[in-house]
């Protein structure tokens, strides 16, 4: 049987309009830590008992796939912009709704207090990798979307506030470290 070459067996892969990179490049780091924080969301999702927190990390998926089409695409592209200021506002009202619902105590809450929590604290440490990665990106090339950063950023602060409400629903306390 004969094997197939495939274009990324030199250690190059193509972005969206055909430019060629290799696979080392920041952009692909922060596209693979990308695809990675979409996938820890989508296992910490099959975990969470309560319906609005499995709503929330659907539609994070959804966004960080829009974070990398846009991470994708050259920057002349007429439909870069994927991630929009209303992205934005849709993580600050999640993020406020949690807030006024749960208590957060002043001290460092350990994650695995329960299952359902524990995922979302590792979906949450996933992004924040993700989120160096993009901001490497933005630093080498610029940031033309300012919503891109804002976004990553105040998602992961939504994530832990995620966990916090699966621990109070689980009827859990919160482990606090130290």
């Amino acid at each position: 049987m004969a094997r197939r070459e495939h274009g990324g067996d030199t250690g190059q892969t193509d972005l969206l309009g055909g430019r060629r990179v290799a696979k080392s490049d920041v952009r692909i780091e922060a596209l693979g830590a990308l695809d990675e924080a979409t996938s820890a969301l989508g296992v910490a999702r099959q975990g969470v008992q309560r319906p609005q927190a499995g709503e929330v990390l659907r539609q994070a998926q959804r966004d960080l796939y829009q974070l990398m089409a846009e991470l994708a695409m050259p920057p002349e592209h007429p439909k870069r912009v994927r991630v929009t200021a209303e992205r934005v506002e849709w993580v600050e009202q999640a993020l406020e709704e949690l807030e006024a619902a749960v208590t957060i105590p002043a001290k460092f809450v350990l994650p695995g207090a329960c299952a359902a929590s524990a995922g979302v604290d590792y979906a949450r440490a996933v992004v924040r990798r993700a989120e160096r990665r993009v901001v490497e990106v933005a630093h080498a090339e610029g940031a033309p979307n300012p919503h891109l950063l804002t976004y990553i950023n105040r998602l992961s602060l939504l994530l832990y506030m995620v966990a916090r409400a699966e621990d109070v629903a689980a009827g859990v306390d919160f482990d606090i470290a130290g």
